[in-house]
C-alpha cells in the first residue's frame, strides 16, 4: 500500500506532491516496524516481564482516568489543564417539571485530562486501555474472578470515555463489545446483564451531566427528527437559531424518514465533507487525487448541495473509506483492504489458539477501530496510525499465540 502511495503521487498526482509530503509518506514505514516490534518482542518476553509491562500500563491508564474525573469535577486536572470546547450556552434540565431551557455557563463538552487540548483521551482509553485490560484478565481459565474484573474494568473505561465527550471511540467500544459477546460463547450469558448495566450507567450519566446531554443527545435527536411526543422533555422555544438552520428549515419538505435523515445529514459539517469526497472520487475513481489532497481539492466544490458548504474544507473528510477513495482511488482502497485481510488470515489456526478470548476481543477492537459506517480521524494521521498499528501489533501477537505451542514442541 505504501509503495502504491509513492508511485500514485509521483505518476498521477505530482501537482499535489511536495518534498515534505514525500518525506511524510516514507515516514509511514515506521509503523511496519512498530507492528513487528510489538508482535515479535513481547512474544519472546518471559511471563514475569510481560505481566510487569501490562500492569505498568494499567496503572498509567488508571491515572489518566482519575485525572479526567478530577477535570470534570474541579474544572481543571492535576496539571492545571481546563476542559475543551467550552460553550457559553447549555441546556438546563429541570427534572421536576420535565422541561429544559438554554442558559449561560462556562461548562465544556470535551475533557482530555493530561492530553490538554489534544482530544484523544477517549481513543487512548479504548484502544490502549481496554487492550491492556484484556491482556490482563482474558484467558482460557475463565475464572469467575477474572470475568468480573474484566467486566468491571470495561465499565470504568466506558464511563471515562463517555465523560471525555469523544463519540468515535465510545461507538467503537460498543461495536467491539457486541462482536466479542456475539462470538465468545463463554461470555455470552453475561451479554444482557452487562449491556443493561452499561445502558443504565450511560443514560443516567448523560442525563445528569449538562455537557454530555449536549454532546450526545441534542444533536442526535435533531438529526433523527424524533417527534416531540417521543421526547421525555417538553422543549421551550429556543431564543435564537443560526442562519444555516433557518435556511435549512425553509427548504425541508415532508418526505420519508430516510430521505429527511439523509438530507439532514448532508446539511451537517460531516455531510459536507462526504459530499466533497464523493465529487473528488467521481473525477478520479481509480487513482484518486493523491496523499492528503482533500484539504487542497475541497476548495473547488462550493457547489455541493449542503447548507454547510461554507465549512466543507478540513484536513480530512472524517471517514476512512471515503478518504481512501478520494485520495488513493479504488485501487488504493482495494490494496488497503487486502492489507487488513492479511492480518486476519492468521485466524485460520484459531482452533489451536492458546488464548481464544483475547484473540476475539483484540480482533473485535481492531474491527471497531476501522468500522466504515462511523466518523473517524485521518487515515494518514500520525496519532491515528499510532493507535491503529499499536493495536495491530497486539492483534498479531494474540493471533500468533498458536505458534508458541509449536515452537515449544
Amino acid at each position: 500500500f505504501l509503495i502504491y502511495l509513492i508511485f500514485n503521487n509521483i505518476l498521477f498526482n505530482s501537482a499535489n506532491l511536495s518534498t515534505e509530503k514525500f518525506i511524510k509518506i516514507l515516514a509511514y514505514y515506521r509503523f511496519i516496524f512498530f507492528v513487528f516490534f510489538i508482535s515479535t518482542l513481547f512474544r519472546k518476553l518471559n511471563k514475569k516481564k510481560l505481566n510487569f509491562f501490562i500492569k505498568l500500563n494499567l496503572f498509567i491508564i488508571l491515572l489518566v482516568i482519575i485525572d479526567i474525573f478530577i477535570q470534570l469535577l474541579l474544572g481543571k486536572d492535576i496539571f492545571g489543564f481546563p476542559g475543551g470546547m467550552c460553550f457559553g450556552e447549555y441546556t438546563h434540565i429541570d427534572f421536576k417539571t420535565l422541561t429544559k431551557e438554554h442558559v449561560l455557563s462556562n461548562l465544556c463538552q470535551r475533557y482530555a485530562g493530561p492530553f490538554n487540548q489534544e482530544f484523544i483521551a477517549g481513543s487512548f482509553i479504548i484502544f490502549v486501555g481496554t487492550l491492556f485490560v484484556s491482556l490482563n484478565f482474558l484467558d482460557e481459565t475463565l475464572s469467575n474472578s477474572k470475568k468480573f474484573l474484566f467486566i468491571f474494568s470495561i465499565i470504568i473505561c466506558f464511563l471515562a470515555t463517555l465523560i471525555t465527550g469523544d463519540r468515535n471511540p465510545f461507538v467503537s467500544l460498543v461495536i467491539a463489545l457486541f462482536i466479542f459477546f456475539l462470538i465468545e460463547k463463554n461470555y455470552r450469558k453475561l451479554f444482557f446483564k452487562f449491556f443493561s448495566v452499561l445502558f443504565i450507567i450511560g443514560l443516567l450519566t448523560t442525563l445528569l451531566n449538562v455537557h454530555l446531554y449536549e454532546r450526545y443527545v441534542s444533536a442526535g435527536r435533531d438529526l433523527l427528527s424524533i417527534p416531540e411526543k417521543f421526547d421525555i422533555f417538553k422543549d421551550k422555544k429556543v431564543k435564537f437559531q443560526s442562519l444555516n438552520e433557518q435556511n435549512h428549515s425553509k427548504n425541508v419538505k415532508k418526505n420519508s424518514f430516510l430521505k429527511n435523515l439523509k438530507k439532514k445529514f448532508y446539511n451537517t459539517q460531516w455531510g459536507a465533507h462526504y459530499l466533497v469526497s464523493i465529487e473528488m472520487y467521481k473525477k478520479k475513481p481509480l487513482t484518486g487525487h493523491g496523499y492528503q489532497s482533500y484539504r487542497i481539492e475541497c476548495h473547488k466544490y462550493s457547489y455541493i448541495e449542503s447548507s454547510m458548504a461554507n465549512v466543507r474544507c478540513s484536513s480530512h473528510p472524517h471517514n476512512y473509506i471515503i478518504q481512501l477513495l478520494s485520495e488513493t482511488g479504488l485501487i488504493g482502497l482495494i490494496i488497503y483492504i487486502l492489507f487488513l485481510t492479511s492480518i486476519f488470515y492468521k485466524l485460520k489456526n484459531f482452533k489451536s489458539n492458546l488464548n481464544k478470548p483475547l484473540a476475539i476481543f483484540l480482533g473485535a477492537l481492531l474491527i471497531s477501530f476501522l468500522f466504515p459506517f462511523k466518523p473517524s480521524g485521518s487515515i494518514f494521521s500520525s496519532v491515528n496510525n499510532s493507535f491503529l498499528f499499536y493495536l495491530i501489533g497486539w492483534v498479531v501477537y494474540s493471533f500468533n499465540l498458536t505458534d508458541i505451542r509449536y515452537l515449544k514442541k
